[in-house]
Protein backbone atom coordinates (compact mmCIF):
# COMPACT_ATOMS: atom_id res chain seq x y z
CA UNK A 1 0.00 0.00 0.00
CA UNK A 2 1.04 3.57 -0.52
CA UNK A 3 -0.38 6.83 0.73
CA UNK A 4 0.56 10.38 -0.05
CA UNK A 5 -0.19 14.01 0.60
CA UNK A 6 0.95 16.59 -1.92
CA UNK A 7 0.44 20.35 -1.95
CA UNK A 8 1.32 22.52 -4.91
CA UNK A 9 2.24 26.15 -5.28
CA UNK A 10 0.22 28.40 -7.63
CA UNK A 11 2.48 27.38 -10.55
CA UNK A 12 1.55 23.69 -10.09
CA UNK A 13 4.90 22.64 -8.61
CA UNK A 14 5.00 20.38 -5.57
CA UNK A 15 5.64 22.41 -2.42
CA UNK A 16 4.89 19.74 0.20
CA UNK A 17 5.26 15.98 -0.24
CA UNK A 18 4.53 13.18 2.20
CA UNK A 19 4.69 9.61 0.86
CA UNK A 20 4.51 6.37 2.86
CA UNK A 21 4.63 2.71 1.85
CA UNK A 22 3.35 -0.26 3.84
CA UNK A 23 3.98 -4.00 3.54
CA UNK A 24 7.63 -3.40 2.59
CA UNK A 25 9.11 -2.97 6.06
CA UNK A 26 8.22 -4.03 9.58
CA UNK A 27 5.84 -1.05 9.75
CA UNK A 28 4.64 1.44 7.15
CA UNK A 29 7.22 4.13 6.67
CA UNK A 30 7.68 7.46 4.98
CA UNK A 31 10.19 7.95 2.19
CA UNK A 32 12.13 11.13 2.98
CA UNK A 33 14.49 10.86 0.00
CA UNK A 34 11.55 10.64 -2.39
CA UNK A 35 9.71 13.43 -0.61
CA UNK A 36 12.74 15.71 -0.98
CA UNK A 37 13.14 14.79 -4.66
CA UNK A 38 9.52 15.71 -5.38
CA UNK A 39 9.81 19.30 -4.09
CA UNK A 40 9.73 21.74 -6.99
CA UNK A 41 8.65 19.15 -9.56
CA UNK A 42 5.54 19.97 -11.61
CA UNK A 43 2.72 17.74 -10.36
CA UNK A 44 2.12 16.38 -13.87
CA UNK A 45 5.72 15.02 -13.86
CA UNK A 46 5.70 13.58 -10.32
CA UNK A 47 5.20 9.96 -11.41
CA UNK A 48 8.51 10.11 -13.30
CA UNK A 49 10.53 10.92 -10.14
CA UNK A 50 10.39 7.66 -8.13
CA UNK A 51 13.31 5.29 -8.67
CA UNK A 52 14.78 2.36 -6.78
CA UNK A 53 17.40 4.46 -5.00
CA UNK A 54 14.71 6.81 -3.64
CA UNK A 55 12.96 3.85 -1.99
CA UNK A 56 16.11 2.46 -0.38
CA UNK A 57 14.69 2.96 3.13
CA UNK A 58 12.31 0.06 2.54
CA UNK A 59 13.34 -3.30 3.98
CA UNK A 60 10.92 -5.85 2.54
CA UNK A 61 10.92 -9.45 3.73
CA UNK A 62 11.60 -12.52 1.67
CA UNK A 63 8.89 -15.06 2.47
CA UNK A 64 6.61 -17.63 0.86
CA UNK A 65 4.18 -14.95 -0.32
CA UNK A 66 6.72 -12.81 -2.22
CA UNK A 67 10.42 -12.15 -2.55
CA UNK A 68 12.01 -8.95 -1.30
CA UNK A 69 12.90 -8.05 -4.90
CA UNK A 70 9.28 -8.45 -5.99
CA UNK A 71 8.01 -6.34 -3.09
CA UNK A 72 10.56 -3.63 -3.87
CA UNK A 73 9.53 -3.60 -7.53
CA UNK A 74 5.84 -3.56 -6.65
CA UNK A 75 6.33 -0.70 -4.18
CA UNK A 76 8.04 1.37 -6.87
CA UNK A 77 5.15 0.82 -9.30
CA UNK A 78 2.53 1.52 -6.63
CA UNK A 79 4.22 4.81 -5.71
CA UNK A 80 4.40 5.81 -9.37
CA UNK A 81 0.70 4.98 -9.77
CA UNK A 82 -0.15 6.99 -6.64
CA UNK A 83 1.64 10.07 -7.96
CA UNK A 84 0.10 9.68 -11.42
CA UNK A 85 -3.31 9.52 -9.77
CA UNK A 86 -2.63 12.73 -7.87
CA UNK A 87 -1.78 14.48 -11.13
CA UNK A 88 -5.03 13.22 -12.71
CA UNK A 89 -7.22 14.41 -9.83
Amino acid sequence: MAAGVLACDPAGRIAVARVAVGACSAVAQRLPALEAALIGVPLREAAEVPSEHLLRELTPLDDVRASAAYRRSAALQIVRDLLAGCADA
